[in-house]
């Protein structure tokens, strides 16, 4: 199976250092950020997305998907980011996610968001790219698979479809072999970070305020043997992208030493699963 790294951590070197810190970790390739503050962007995509693939495959490494901030194929520079995408063998993205916040109207965004999405899946089927939206906790739309199915109704799985992170759906509550098996054919790819509550002290007298933090793989709230089990059971052989947001993000160096053990302890599962 492709172990492959979300390079969000290393925004900070330049895409030819990327793509050689990548390499000495140990990955077989990168999920790409491209939207704003990464060094590939909407609007750059065109010119830089091609330098960072060849710079990836000198190193012997593959960038089987990217991440994007894009939910509408009316967004600014979608076509130009998806079809680049697919002219250099990316058959993958990522959208951006769909905000929900007190007061909020949930007809209203769910009906814009099936919108976005059915023009996003034109526009995927048109350049043969595939794009998913992360299940990811907090003040989202798409917070857990349940109200994802929902935003994916009528949607063609071929092109359209999910994201699982079994980091965020501990934080939103959805149990990991019902998250799956709703998924079904939306299942297009699965990060990998695991999260763990920290309690502070509150605003107010004797009340704690519940933070989340990610951890080092075996120290999260994850079960990853059980994940990964899932995963061989239902035959899933998509990417698996490790993520590495630790509170030490900004710092390169220390998330590289952290997110190599991070990936040794996932080919170790791996191995005793035989998968």
């Amino acid at each position: 199976m492709e172990c492959i790294v979300f390079t969000k951590f290393l925004v900070p070197l330049t895409l030819e250092e990327m793509a050689e810190r990548v390499k000495e970790l140990g990955f077989d390739g990168a999920d790409l950020p491209v939207r704003p503050g990464s060094q590939v962007t909407h609007e750059n995509a065109a010119k830089l997305l091609p330098e960072a693939v060849r710079l990836f495959k000198d190193q012997g490494l593959s960038v089987p998907t990217i991440v994007t901030s894009l939910k509408s194929a009316t967004d600014e520079h979608a076509e130009e980011v998806i079809a680049t995408a697919a002219d250099q063998g990316v058959r993958m993205l990522r959208t951006g996610s769909w905000s929900f916040r007190p007061g909020d109207n949930f007809k209203d965004i769910l009906t814009q968001c099936r919108r976005d999405l059915e023009s996003l899946e034109s526009l995927c089927e048109k350049y043969g790219v595939k794009a998913n939206f992360q299940i990811h906790s907090g003040s989202c739309l798409n917070c857990n698979v349940g109200i994802s199915l929902m935003m994916l109704k009528g949607r063609n799985p071929e092109w359209i479809g999910i994201q699982i992170d079994p980091g965020h759906l501990e934080v939103s509550g959805e149990i990991q072999p019902l998250a799956f098996a709703m998924t079904g054919e939306f299942l297009h790819n699965v990060n990998v970070k695991s999260p763990r509550y920290y309690a502070m002290p509150g605003s107010h007298p004797g009340q704690l305020d519940w933070r989340i933090l990610w951890q080092p793989l075996p120290e999260g709230l994850v079960n990853w043997r059980n994940v990964f089990s899932i995963l061989k059971d239902i035959g899933y052989t998509g990417p698996l992208s490790i993520h590495g947001e630790y509170p030490v993000e900004k710092d390169p160096d220390m998330s590289s030493q952290l997110i190599a053990k991070d990936l040794q302890f996932v080919k170790g599962l791996l191995n005793e699963l035989d998968m």
